[in-house]
């Protein structure tokens, strides 16, 4: 006999998520600044959420200054930041770069189709 992981046995028997609350990933312009990006995202309905364990904004980071969807920025490399927001049941992660910080990719937390 043979015996499935444990992951697959999960999978096997996990509850899908409603049609109607899976999101896709929206269609962001690369390159484009966190504020329009941001305004795009409201737009389209998408919400900024924080999530628990979220570093705070370090004084004076305007990367990070009054927007609670951030997760963490880092303060040297490529100064990237990780900001989450929601729609329904999905959850993404909008990553910027830059001290003027710009849009880079977007990836999903949970939720999407």
């Amino acid at each position: 006999m043979i015996k499935l992981p444990a992951l697959a046995v999960a999978w096997l028997f996990a509850a899908p998520l409603p049609l109607q609350a899976a999101e896709v990933l929206p269609k962001l312009r690369k390159d484009q600044g966190y504020a329009a990006t941001r305004q795009a995202l409201i737009a389209a309905g998408w919400k900024p959420v924080t999530l628990p364990g979220a570093d705070s904004c370090e004084p004076g980071d305007e990367r990070c200054q009054g927007r609670a969807e951030m997760l963490a920025c880092a303060g040297t490399g490529m100064a990237q930041c990780v900001f989450t927001w929601q729609r329904n049941a999905t959850i993404i992660d909008v990553v910027t770069i830059g001290e003027r910080p710009v849009f880079s990719k977007a990836s999903c937390r949970s939720g999407c189709r």
